[in-house]
């Protein structure tokens, strides 16, 4: 000082402590977190600074997660053959969702599962508790109702062999004796089955072919004397359906008198 004593300076200093500011938080992946000026998109801890009202640096420390998307799957579209297969039970597979999903369906419902009962498109988002959302979709159509119908062109009888034609709506068709084609032919009589199918879709049929009667006539007497071209001689009808054959011929006292093992023979009753 001007009279060179002494002048005591006290310093009261006072020390602020950091304030450090810790930060926990989660977003979606594809999402990022901004904090003082940065994006974030990482899972990770991050530091930055802040300013105080003290003018000392703050701490900032980021713990950001970046929660999975949850896996949702509705399955294959479906195909349905009838009215009669509904209702069908919707029941998506979910993985990676954490706890307590919740649940929102086109149809507006929010349970785990829904039933159809109509044919359309289905679609179902589960959202997690970060607020991240999956969704899947699945369309149920109904197929035309398939018919079908055989029908023979000739009679099996005539000439034994007929052809069989089935007639459908349906791409494809199966017949019992492996053929894919609309027409078979057919040499045997039996039952013959035909299924017309589109995808999982079929409806069938049959037609019985049926064993052609076996007609044989013998005349009961001839004239063979008279020789008018009027049963002149004794033979077999319907000898075309005969494969083996054989006749003996008696008279009344048990004489043989004629044999033939040719189912067209023709005998005018002369002996010897």
């Amino acid at each position: 000082t001007g009279s060179e004593c002494d002048t005591v300076i006290a310093l009261h200093l006072s020390f602020i402590p950091q304030d450090p500011i810790q930060i926990y938080d989660t977003i979606c992946p594809g999402e990022s977190y901004f904090m003082n000026g940065n994006f974030y998109s990482q899972p990770g801890i991050y530091y930055d600074t802040l300013a105080t009202s003290g003018g000392c640096d703050s701490i900032l420390e980021l713990h950001l997660i970046v929660s999975p998307v949850p896996s949702v799957n509705l399955g294959s579209d479906k195909v349905l053959c009838g009215m009669e297969e509904f209702p069908v039970l919707l029941s998506p597979a979910v993985t990676t969702a954490g706890t307590n999903p919740h649940f929102t369906w086109s149809t507006g419902e929010t349970t785990l599962s829904i039933n159809a009962h109509h044919p359309g498109l289905f679609s179902v988002t589960v959202t997690n508790q970060a607020g991240c959302v999956g969704s899947s979709s699945v369309e149920i159509r109904l197929q035309d109702a398939i018919s079908i119908s055989v029908e023979q062109t000739s009679d099996f009888c005539d000439d034994g062999i007929t052809t069989l034609v089935a007639t459908t709506n349906a791409p494809n068709i199966r017949w019992n004796t492996g053929e894919t084609t609309s027409e078979i032919e057919v040499h045997a009589y039996g039952r013959y089955s035909v299924k017309a199918y589109d995808g999982a879709c079929e409806a069938d049929t049959a037609i019985d072919i049926l064993r052609c009667p076996f007609d044989l006539y013998f005349p009961n007497c001839i004239s063979a004397s008279f020789d008018d071209g009027m049963n002149d001689q004794f033979h077999m009808y319907g000898v075309e359906l005969v494969s083996e054959f054989e006749i003996w011929i008696y008279d009344r006292w048990g004489m043989l008198v004629f044999h033939s093992t040719d189912p067209h023979f023709h005998w005018d009753g002369i002996i010897n």
